[in-house]
């Protein structure tokens, strides 16, 4: 407030002041799930691929004292170095996120302190790519890294899952014998 000699007043920005939000606290971030080609996968550190399947993975992602920035999504080289992965990030601002929620794009949500939760999709060739081209059908391993920033710019970090590149095909050895049971259906086999 400004108050000139003649006793006129000047609010900035109005009479009743300005209101200051702290937001001392980085935003929650969590992953809750991963599907391989839509199929669910049971939770574990390790995510299995061989380059033909694409890979979803659920959060919760949320700060509700100012809000969140969008996730950085980053894969490791096998060392401690983390560089960008190419991938299709979306958020929900549904109460309970879940595979079912209505997902959108980080830029069509107005209020970023609604989001509660996302939805990154990674192609197969998106993960056929992030790993070293001398792999040739050997195995190999990277980590799949998100970070998270709320509008206060305290940031969060999740080392989400190992992706395990594996395109040996399983052997079966030559002398192995299968046996089966005839079923009722059948008249020889």
């Amino acid at each position: 407030r400004a108050t000139d000699r003649a006793g006129n007043e000047t609010f900035w920005p109005s009479p009743s002041g300005i209101s200051v939000n702290i937001d001392e606290t980085a935003p929650l971030l969590e992953k809750t799930k991963y599907k391989v080609e839509g199929n669910d996968v049971s939770e574990e550190d390790s995510v299995y691929i061989n380059g033909t399947k694409a890979l979803t993975v659920y959060g919760t992602y949320s700060d509700s004292e100012s809000g969140v920035k969008a996730l950085s999504v980053k894969k490791s080289d096998g060392a401690s170095t983390f560089t960008a992965l190419d991938c299709s990030v979306t958020y929900t601002t549904e109460a309970t996120p879940s595979e079912t929620s209505s997902y959108a794009a980080y830029d069509t949500i107005s209020n970023k302190k609604d989001i509660t939760g996302w939805k990154c999709e990674i192609t197969a060739a998106v993960l056929a790519a992030a790993f070293p081209a001398a792999v040739n059908g050997n195995r190999a391993s990277i980590k799949l890294r998100f970070d998270g920033e709320n509008m206060a710019d305290a940031t969060t970090t999740l080392v989400a899952y190992s992706l395990i590149w594996d395109k040996t095909p399983p052997a079966i050895p030559e002398n192995a014998i299968i046996l089966r049971q005839k079923t009722a259906e059948e008249t020889s086999y």
